[in-house]
């Protein structure tokens, strides 16, 4: 008897209150969520990236890549040789290893970016 009555503006009020609320709980457990889901991505691809520079610094990765080096200066002096004594066409062994030779130094290249970064490219 003596409780007045809670105006009506005041219970609109709070329901929408309470529904923005709901919405924004929603919203930010699927932002979470999501940015959850990007932290993962981000920690592998730099787990990944890790792994990438340890393999480029190591001391066998140096040897194996150097090794190789040598080999394309060895096999480009035999073919420079050959050319230079024999005229005519020459076998297509020739043109194959020269593109496994330039597939190898490619992709090392690339491997260096993608392991480097933006720092690949400062002196």
């Amino acid at each position: 008897p003596d409780m007045a009555p809670v105006p009506t503006d005041t219970i609109d009020g709070f329901r929408k209150r309470k529904k923005q609320a709901r919405e924004t709980f929603h919203t930010r457990t699927s932002m979470r969520s999501r940015s959850r889901y990007e932290e993962a991505q981000e920690q592998e691809e730099m787990t990944l990236k890790m792994l990438a520079w340890e393999l480029l610094t190591s001391e066998c990765f140096d040897y194996v890549m150097g090794s190789i080096l040598i080999i394309n200066a060895i096999w480009i002096g035999v073919q420079v040789d050959a050319r230079a004594n024999y005229v005519g066409s020459f076998a297509d062994t020739d043109v194959v290893i020269d593109w496994i030779f330039c597939i190898v130094f490619t992709a090392e290249l690339c491997f260096r970016i993608y392991a480097q970064g933006a720092k690949f490219f400062k002196i």
